[in-house]
């Protein structure tokens, strides 16, 4: 068995895909990798260059073709088909660290917990600045488990996990599919059932930021509220139909604020339909008072945007708000 998985999203990315699997060919980690190269239906030569690398290392490398279903659809392929003890994902225009790679496949030599977490670094494109973003008060390489230790939500993203295949696929977790952000999902679920994890101190994933089609950014965020509404709602239903001790509750209810009051900000303040925006944030906010911790967590910053929303503030106003530090006391959980 292949000690590590690295499953590799990749759609329209024959611009960055080199960049990505030539920083997996380090020779010293190739007998124990397993690498999948899962085209979500790309048009461009992303799957032509992902067939170099199958034919030059067959070995290693996997090309797996598919109908576009979105970034969920290429991990739930993945999962599938993953033959290593551990599976991380590399989005294909990201790049990991050679030597975190290293360190990594070392410390999965003997592991047995269910999350390895690595810190990481972010690349802007338009500065060309890199910055390392590492974990605060952590011992390295000890084995925390819960409930005895707090699980720290801030500590889990797409480019810091790297789970145990037996875990994720003792869950049944299947991503949604053509829908973004379901990293949320990929992340928040496991959540509720992780008993064992692990800190290394070397960052692996480098991830490019400051790309204006990223799905992060504000405008589309705009025109992806539906995705965004139905990947709070499977949360939701996760935490409300997962029998779980408090514990456990804590960091998805940590993930489910800032969804929620994020999608308050874009519904009410930035959305240029008013009347459709006020529409939207109540039908979530009537989901998400039906959990009262999640209620009493987001109940001032939803207060605080209904009323501008009132007021007629829309997003150019709040960014002034904000940049002049009116609104201080409410941004200790900045959005």
């Amino acid at each position: 068995m292949k000690s590590l998985t690295v499953i590799v999203p990749a759609y329209q990315v024959q611009d960055y895909l080199r960049e990505a699997l030539d920083s997996l060919l380090v020779a010293q980690v190739l007998p124990y990798l397993e690498v999948l190269v899962v085209d979500d239906g790309s048009t461009d030569r992303t799957g032509e260059i992902a067939l170099t690398y199958q034919r030059r290392y067959p070995q290693v490398f996997r090309y797996l073709p598919k109908k576009n279903g979105g970034h969920g659809s290429t991990i739930n392929l993945g999962m599938q088909q993953a033959t290593g003890a551990y599976l991380k994902v590399l989005d294909g225009d990201d790049w990991f660290r050679s030597e975190g790679l290293l360190q990594l496949m070392a410390f999965l030599q003997g592991a047995d917990q269910d999350v390895v977490l690595t810190p990481y670094e972010t690349y802007n494109m338009q500065t060309q600045e890199v910055q390392s973003h590492r974990f605060d008060q952590v011992q390295y390489h000890r084995t925390y488990r819960a409930p005895e230790d707090p699980i720290p939500n801030s500590h889990f993203a797409l480019t810091t996990v790297c789970y145990r295949t037996d875990f994720l696929r003792g869950l049944g977790l299947t991503l949604q599919e053509n829908t973004f952000y379901v990293d949320e999902e990929f992340i928040g679920i496991p959540l509720l059932h992780l008993q064992t994890w692990a800190y290394l101190p070397d960052p692996l994933y480098v991830y490019r930021i400051g790309n204006a089609n990223q799905s992060v950014a504000i405008e589309n965020r705009l025109r992806r509220l539906d995705h965004s509404e139905r990947v709070i709602g499977r949360l939701l239903q996760e935490l409300q139909h997962t029998a779980v001790d408090p514990c456990h509750q804590a960091p998805l209810l940590d993930r489910l604020h800032r969804l929620v009051t994020g999608y308050a900000l874009y519904t009410l303040i930035y959305l240029p339909d008013r009347a459709r925006g006020r529409a939207l944030f109540l039908r979530m906010w009537s989901k998400a008072r039906q959990i009262p911790q999640l209620e009493r967590r987001c109940r001032s910053k939803a207060r605080l945007f209904q009323l501008l929303h009132a007021l007629g503030v829309g997003g150019s106003q709040y960014d002034w708000l904000r940049s002049r530090k009116s609104l201080q006391k409410y941004r200790q959980a900045e959005i």
